[in-house]
């Protein structure tokens, strides 16, 4: 493998990374703001299920994405598996 292939592979995962991480917190605040005026305190309970199930959802999703991109940039627009 190219040293330029595995420079743009790392840059994309730390991408992915930090997607995943900024829609994770992007879904956290609202939920422990919400959490927190329905509860009047602190706790770590169910609003971490919704977090954890987007920040999966884009983890998955952006790695699909990236694979469609990398499989058009290669000039198989077309399922070469069949």
């Amino acid at each position: 493998m190219k040293a330029y292939k595995i420079i743009a592979y790392i840059i994309a995962q730390l991408m992915r990374l930090w997607v995943t991480a900024s829609a994770a917190v992007m879904m956290y605040i609202p939920m422990s703001a919400l959490a927190y005026a329905q509860r009047g305190y602190r706790a770590v309970g169910g609003e971490m299920l919704p977090v954890a199930i987007v920040a999966v959802a884009v983890w998955y999703g952006l790695g699909w994405l990236m694979w469609e991109w990398y499989r058009t940039m290669r000039g198989g627009g077309h399922d070469d598996r069949s």
